[in-house]
C-alpha cells in the first residue's frame, strides 16, 4: 500500500485544513495516510490516518521563527525517510516550502497553491521576499496543484 503524507501547519478552521480532512478520509481506504502538522493544539476537523506532530510552533521573535523553520525542515526530511513515504502533498506557503526543501529521491513532492500571490506582492517587503523565494522553489516540486486554472 502506498504511503501518502499530507503536510499542513494545523487542522484548525480554514479551507485548506478542511481539504486535508476530506482528502485523508477519501484516500484512507486505498492508501496509508499520515497527516503531518506543525502543531496540533486545536483540531477542528475529523481525519483518517496517523497524525504526526512536528511540535514546532512559529511564534515569538524572528530568530525563534527561523529556528522553527529549520527544525521543521529537518524533522520533515527525517519523517520522509523513516516512514518511507511515497508522496507528500503540502498545503499553504510555509508547508509547501518545507516540503520542497525536505525533498528526497524516493518521495514525490506535490505542492498545493491555494492563494493568489500577485495580490500580495505590493503589500510589504516580506511578501515580496516570500514571493521571490516561492517562485524559485516551486519549480523544484514534482507537481504543482492549483485550485483552478488561471
Amino acid at each position: 500500500m502506498k504511503k501518502v503524507g499530507l503536510l499542513i501547519s494545523t487542522l484548525n478552521s480554514g479551507g485548506a485544513e478542511r481539504v486535508v480532512s476530506r482528502l485523508s478520509n477519501l484516500l484512507s481506504s486505498n492508501y496509508e495516510i499520515y497527516i503531518i502538522l506543525f502543531e496540533d493544539t486545536y483540531i477542528c476537523y475529523e481525519y483518517s490516518g496517523q497524525l504526526i506532530n512536528l511540535n514546532a510552533k512559529s511564534k515569538g521573535s524572528f530568530m525563534n521563527k527561523a529556528y522553527n523553520f529549520i527544525k521543521r525542515t529537518i524533522k520533515m526530511k527525517d519523517i520522509k525517510k523513516k516512514l518511507d513515504l511515497d508522496v507528500v502533498i503540502s498545503f499553504l506557503d510555509t508547508p509547501n516550502i518545507i516540503n520542497i526543501l525536505s525533498k528526497n529521491k524516493k518521495c514525490k513532492t506535490l505542492v498545493s497553491i491555494r492563494n493568489y500571490s500577485d495580490a500580495e506582492k505590493k503589500v510589504s517587503i516580506i511578501n515580496r521576499i516570500t514571493n521571490y523565494v516561492i517562485g524559485n522553489l516551486y519549480n523544484k516540486a514534482d507537481r504543482i496543484i492549483p485550485v483552478s486554472r488561471v
